[in-house]
C-alpha cells in the first residue's frame, strides 16, 4: 500500500542526478513501513497506479448502475481505457516535483491470475486500506513539516496530487484504491534557476530530517494537524478566500498548540533578558497557573520569537495584517482578503510547521 503527496518545484538544477534525487527512512511501523522523498521526475509507479486506477472507472460505474459485465468485458474495457487514460494534474510547467511516499507491505489473497481478480476478502483488505490511509496520513503531516523545514530555500509551490485514500499495488495486478474525489488544478509556470547546480539543493538535510520524524500522538496533534491545513491551502488554486481560510486555521492552531507547550521555554528567555521583570505577572496573569487566555497575535508572537527570533519582528507585523483581514471577514465588517495575504499567511504557516516540527530551537527534536 503506498500513501503519496506530490508539490511543484520551481527549482531547475541542470546536474540534479536523474530521473531524481532519493532519501528514505522508516515509517511509523518500521517493521512494515518506508517512508521516501523524491525531488526530480514524478516517480513512474505513482503514474502506473493513476492511469491503472482511472482505466476501471467505466467498469466500475456500469456495475454501480446495474449494468452486468462478464469478466472478459471487463478485462477488455479495462485494455481499451488504459490506452487512453491520462494524468492532467502532472501536465504542468513545473521542471521538477517533490515526492513523499509512504509504503506499508500487505498480504492479500488473489481471486485468480487476471489483472483486474485482485482480491477474495474484500472488507479485509478495504479495512486494512482505511486503517493505513489514517495513520499514514498522521504521519505524512509530521513528515511534511520536517520536510518543509529541512528544505528551506526550494521553491515548493502548489500541491499537486494528495489522495488520502492509499493505493494497493502489486506486479502484475492493476492498481486499486478506496474510490474518492479528485481535485482540479491549475498553475502560473514559473521556472527559477538554479546556477549554483544541484549541490546547493538542500538534500542532507532532507535526509537528516526525516530519519528524525516524530511518530507519536502529541506530534500528530501539534505539527500533523496544522500541517494537513498547509496541504489544503496549497491545494486551493481557484479560490484565494478558500486558500487563506485554510492557512489560517493551521497557522492559529500551530500557534495555539505551541505557545502553550513552550511557555515556560519562553518565559526563561525573557528572564534571561532582563531577570528584574515579573514576566509571568505581566504577560500570563492567572491563579494556581490557570494562566489568563491570550489572542491569537500574542500566540503568534510566542511561537516566532521562540522559533525565528530574527524575523519575528517582521512575521508578527504580517501576522497582524493577516489577523485583521480574517476578523472583519468573520466579523461581517469587511472582505480585505487579497491574494497577497493568502500567500503570506500560506507562506507563514509553511515556514512555522517546518521550523516547529525541527523542535525548539537547538534541539533538534520536535515537540
Amino acid at each position: 500500500m503506498t500513501l503519496w503527496r506530490v508539490f511543484g518545484l520551481l527549482d531547475k538544477f541542470e546536474d540534479q542526478p536523474r530521473p531524481y534525487w532519493s532519501a528514505s527512512a522508516a515509517g511509523p511501523q518500521p517493521n512494515s513501513d518506508r517512508f521516501t522523498v523524491i525531488i526530480g521526475e514524478v516517480p513512474e509507479k505513482l503514474l502506473t497506479s493513476l492511469k491503472q486506477w482511472r482505466a476501471q472507472t467505466r467498469s466500475l460505474l456500469n456495475m454501480m448502475t446495474g449494468q452486468a459485465m462478464s469478466p472478459e468485458e471487463l478485462l477488455a474495457s479495462y485494455k481499451v481505457d488504459l490506452e487512453i487514460v491520462d494524468t492532467p494534474e502532472f501536465d504542468e510547467p513545473y521542471v521538477a516535483w517533490l515526492t513523499l511516499r509512504l509504503d506499508r507491505s500487505t498480504q492479500v489473497m488473489p481471486t485468480g491470475a487476471a489483472e483486474l481478480g485482485w482480491f477474495a476478502d474484500s472488507e479485509k483488505v478495504i479495512s486494512s486500506m482505511e486503517s493505513f490511509a489514517v495513520e499514514g496520513d498522521n504521519f505524512m503531516g509530521c513528515a511534511l513539516a520536517r520536510v518543509m523545514g529541512a528544505a528551506k530555500g526550494l521553491s515548493v509551490r502548489r500541491l499537486r496530487y494528495a489522495s488520502r485514500s492509499p493505493y494497493l499495488t502489486a506486479v502484475g495486478r492493476a492498481a486499486f484504491t478506496i474510490p474518492r474525489t479528485e481535485m482540479k488544478i491549475r498553475d502560473s509556470g514559473i521556472i527559477v534557476g538554479r546556477n549554483d547546480g544541484w549541490r546547493s539543493a538542500p538534500s542532507e538535510q532532507i535526509r537528516a530530517a526525516i530519519n528524525a520524524i516524530p511518530a507519536t500522538r502529541v506530534a500528530y496533534k501539534s505539527i500533523g494537524q496544522p500541517t494537513s491545513w498547509l496541504c489544503s491551502a496549497m491545494a486551493e488554486t481557484e479560490d484565494n478566500l478558500r486558500r487563506f481560510t485554510f492557512a489560517y486555521g493551521g497557522l492559529e492552531l500551530l500557534a495555539t498548540r505551541t505557545e502553550k507547550a513552550s511557555r515556560e521555554s519562553l518565559i526563561a528567555i525573557i528572564e534571561r533578558a532582563d531577570n528584574k521583570l515579573p514576566v509571568v505577572e505581566l504577560l500570563w496573569p492567572g491563579v494556581n497557573e490557570n494562566f489568563a487566555l491570550r489572542n491569537t497575535v500574542f500566540r503568534f508572537a510566542a511561537l516566532a520569537a521562540l522559533y525565528s527570533p530574527d524575523t519575528a519582528l517582521a512575521d508578527v507585523q504580517t501576522f497582524k495584517q493577516i489577523a485583521k483581514a480574517r476578523n472583519d471577514f468573520y466579523h461581517g465588517t469587511e472582505q480585505t482578503v487579497t491574494v497577497t495575504l493568502a500567500r503570506d499567511c500560506e507562506e507563514l504557516l509553511q515556514k512555522y510547521v517546518g521550523l516547529v516540527a525541527a523542535g525548539p530551537p537547538g534541539s533538534g527534536v520536535a515537540t
